[in-house]
Parts: C-alpha cells; sequence; structure tokens
C-alpha cells in the first residue's frame, strides 16, 4: 500500500541557483521562528499483496463522518460518526486491490472507549457473497482485530464498509483502518487409514515401528481378481497439478507387487511398488498428475498382485500440490537519468524451481534470469516497457510493464517561495515527472541534513519547512 509521510520545519528565504552542477538546485534561506508548516505525500503502491492495509484516508466516504485523533489511531487519524437515523447510508468502504485471488483474514483497528457502540457494522463483500459481522469498539483498540477469513477475487470487486447502521443511541461508531492478509493454500493433503475407503478383508495392526501415525492396516495378496482395495480420496482445493506419495511400513512378508490405480482428471494409470523395501517414508508414485479440484480423484491399492503368500500394506498417501508460478508484487514504473543505474524487481511464488525470463519491449533480455533486473549506467535506447515471465512445472505467469523513461537531466529547480496563513510558507520545485528528490539542509553550507524525499508524477512538487533556526540553505539532490 501507498505509504505517507509528514516533514514540519520553520523558514524564510530568497532563493539562488548552484551554477556548478546540473543535477541539484540550491537555496539560501533566513528564518524565523514563526512560519510553521506540514508537508505530507505519498509514495508509489508497491503491489505486494501478503499484506494489504486500507486506511481511512484511501477510503469511499459517503456522509459526515467528523475526524479524530485520539491516542491509539493507526496511520494519521480515524473517522468517526454518530448513530443519527442508523440508516446504514453513511459509511467508510476499504477497498483492496486484489493481485492474487484466495483466502484472506480480514482484520479491523479502532480506538476504544466507552461512547462506541458494542456492535459496529462491518460488512465484507467477497467474492461469493456478502456478510455483515459486528465489532465490539468499547474493547481491544488500538490493534488488528479478526473479523473473519473470506475468499478474494482478483482486483478491487471486494470491500469492506463500516457503516452507521448500529443500534445503541449516544454512541460514535469509528472508521480507522482494514486489514486484508493473505493466506497461502496448502501445498500437501496427506490422507490417513481414518480417511480412507476399505473393502473385502483388512487387518489393523499396530506392531511396525515404521508406520505413520497410529496404525496401519494389511489384506493377504491373491493370485486372481482382487478380493481387497484400499481407496484414497482428497477433497482438493485447487485444481492442477500434484505429485503423490505413499507411506507403508516395510517388511519381508510384504508384497512385492502392490497394485496401484491413480485416477486423475481425465487421466488414469496403474504402477506397482515393491513394499519389502523402502517403507517408513514417504515413497513417489507419480509425478505432475492432473487433478480436479473437489473430490473426483483417487488412489487404489489393489491385493491382486499375482502372489499368495504376503501382505498388501495399506497406511497413508499423500499428494502434494505443484502451485503455480505467481506474482506477489509486480516491477514499477520508473523516471531515471542518463548515465544512472535502475533495478527491476519482483516476488514470485509458486512451486519451485521458478524460472525467469525478462523482457524488453516484448522481447527476451539476454541472461536475464533473476527475480530482479539491473541496468547499470543507462542511456536513452534503454528507455521502455520491462517485463517478467516466471515459469514452474505448473505453467507460466507474465507481469505487467513496467515503463522506464529516460531523462538527459534529473536536476530539479526550486521556483518560488509563497508566504501562507499562520505564516507558514511553501516552497515550490519544479522537477521531471515521477523522479524522486532529495530536499537537504545546511547552516554552513558543508554539513547537510537531509529532511525528505520527495517525488510527482507531473514534476510539480512543494515542500514546508517549520524549523526554528536563524540561517539555513537548501538544496534539492537525487538520492
Amino acid at each position: 500500500m501507498a505509504a505517507r509521510f509528514s516533514v514540519a520545519w520553520p523558514v524564510r528565504a530568497r532563493l539562488w541557483s548552484s551554477p556548478k552542477t546540473t543535477s541539484r538546485t540550491q537555496c539560501s534561506w533566513f528564518s524565523t521562528p514563526q512560519w510553521p508548516r506540514i508537508f505530507t505525500f505519498e509514495t508509489n503502491p508497491k503491489g505486494v499483496v501478503d499484506e494489504l492495509i486500507v486506511d481511512n484516508r484511501q477510503a469511499r466516504v459517503q456522509g459526515t463522518w467528523s475526524t479524530g485523533i485520539s491516542a491509539g489511531f493507526y496511520g494519521f487519524d480515524y473517522r468517526f460518526k454518530s448513530r443519527a437515523t442508523g440508516s446504514g447510508t453513511a459509511y467508510l468502504q476499504f477497498t483492496p486491490n486484489i493481485l492474487v485471488a484466495g483466502e484472506y483474514e480480514v482484520y479491523e483497528w479502532h480506538v476504544a472507549a466507552a461512547n462506541r457502540p458494542i456492535g459496529a457494522p462491518h460488512v465484507i463483500k467477497f467474492n461469493g457473497g456478502t456478510q455483515t459481522n459486528t465489532v465490539d469498539q468499547q474493547v481491544n483498540g488500538a490493534q488488528w482485530n479478526l473479523i473473519g477469513r473470506f475468499p478474494f477475487a482478483t482486483g478491487t470487486n471486494g470491500y469492506v464498509r463500516i457503516t452507521d447502521r448500529f443500534t445503541e443511541a449516544g454512541k460514535s461508531i469509528m472508521a480507522d483502518a482494514i486489514k486484508f492478509t493473505y493466506v497461502a493454500p496448502p501445498t500437501e493433503f496427506i490422507l490417513d487409514n481414518p480417511e480412507t475407503t476399505y473393502s473385502g478383508p483388512w487387518t489393523i495392526a499396530t506392531t511396525a515401528p515404521d508406520k505413520y501415525a497410529n496404525y496401519y492396516q494389511y489384506a493377504a495378496t491373491v493370485l486372481g481378481n482382487s478380493t481387497a482395495q484400499a481407496t484414497y480420496t482428497p477433497n482438493l482445493g485447487k485444481s492442477g497439478k500434484y505429485n503423490i506419495s505413499i507411506w507403508y511400513p516395510q517388511g519381508t512378508n510384504r508384497t512385492s507387487n502392490a497394485q496401484i490405480l491413480i485416477a486423475g482428471n481425465g487421466n488414469a494409470s496403474v504402477t506397482s511398488i515393491n513394499q519389502t523395501t523402502n517403507g517408513g517414508a514417504w515413497r513417489r508414485i507419480a509425478t505432475e498428475t492432473q487433478f480436479a479440484a473437489g473430490n473426483t480423484g483417487f488412489v487404489r491399492l489393489s491385493n491382486n498382485t499375482g502372489e499368495s503368500n504376503r501382505l498388501l500394506i495399506a497406511d497413508a498417501v499423500r499428494f502434494e500440490f505443484l502451485e503455480p508460478a505467481y506474482l506477489f508484487s509486480q516491477p514499477e514504473s520508473q523516471v531515471a537519468a542518463v548515465g544512472s543505474d535502475v533495478l527491476f524487481s519482483i516476488e514470485a511464488r509458486g512451486f519451485a524451481p521458478l524460472k525467469y525470463q525478462w523482457k524488453f519491449n516484448g522481447v527476451d533480455v539476454s541472461g536475464a534470469t533473476g527475480s530482479s533486473l539491473v541496468l547499470t549506467n543507462i542511456n536513452l535506447a534503454k528507455g521502455g516497457e520491462y517485463s517478467v515471465v516466471v515459469t514452474n512445472v505448473s505453467g507460466s505467469v507474465l507481469s505487467a510493464p513496467a515503463l522506464l523513461t529516460i531523462h538527459t537531466s534529473n536536476a530539479a529547480q526550486f521556483s518560488s517561495a509563497t508566504l501562507m496563513g499562520n505564516s507558514q510558507i511553501r516552497l515550490s520545485l519544479t522537477g521531471n515527472a515521477g523522479a524522486t528528490y532529495k530536499i537537504d539542509a545546511s547552516t554552513n553550507l558543508v554539513n547537510w541534513v537531509t529532511m525528505t524525499n520527495i517525488s510527482s508524477p507531473d514534476g510539480l512538487l512543494e515542500f514546508i519547512d517549520s524549523t526554528s533556526n536563524s540561517h539555513r540553505f537548501y538544496r534539492a539532490t537525487s538520492p
């Protein structure tokens, strides 16, 4: 999510430009203790979805809400509203931009007090429906409180609304911040004996020291048709490719030709395994097998091994989901000057190993096969769109393009200083669109202190300083 920063210093001054460099502009200020001002700016969003926080300043506001700053708020402030009619037509809507579809835990933050409702309604719109949960805002303040866990689709269709539809007269509802935390799906599903369907004569046993969990079952092998079967039917949360492994306690009286049927999504195969050796651990019996979501696929052990006086062991089966590659963050568009270095990076997840291939204007970049791409000493020809393809055994995903804009100069110029009401002063600068500039201050033109970094999508910048100093110099440089 976007981050906000506030800075404050006291100033009054006259401007001058330095002839010594094209990468910075300087100004000299003679300050008085009067002229305070706070400047707030917002960074570009990162797009990382592990944890999405939507503060009330990013929420959609419907109706009349007041702003408060009692101790314990999240971010800069909170919103509050009395019950009034309690119709629910007044609300704050917190809408996340979901990049990865799936399950999310939803949390809320409020400032607790006795004049808050104990049944503050939170309307959650998720992928599949809408649900209203209530929060007791008289307790558990200044912390994240779990509202529930819900599925969300990609995009901005889901939201949480805090409405004024509560029943307690004389109370004021709080709307501060909402957090969405991604819950990664399980990557493996293990079915043990209690979850297995048995047909025919089977016997429970516990004596083998290398069994899985508490017990296993065995059946006598036969020469002809099967008379005993053990069927493992998982209820899979996602369709895709799975590796399948089996666990059994080994022994000299076991079958050397256990028959195993693997039925996936539109595919079926039969394999066999020797249970006299390599027991007491997971043993792979199938790789990259396609299964549908739900319980349509299965693994079945049968005792028609073509042997007599042997035992078929049924203990546990594991289904390991080979999660397709997906992006947890996208590469960010950047503005840079000729001769500088640029770093593009992403965070990708999925079943390892992951393979990367960066592209420039749709064409593969030779040797660019990592999660980040470094461009050094760039020139104008490097300007354009950069993207990356991430691939694993289950598929590939293409990132959104990041635009690299290159300027021949990254210098900023102070354009004005305006005395405002309340003895405040505004400093205006012009620079390159999207470029970041560092504002430094000094009392002797030798020792410089960084005040803040600022940027603007259109290159029009402003900064306000309210620190009390009798004499200061300022400069804007590229950090």
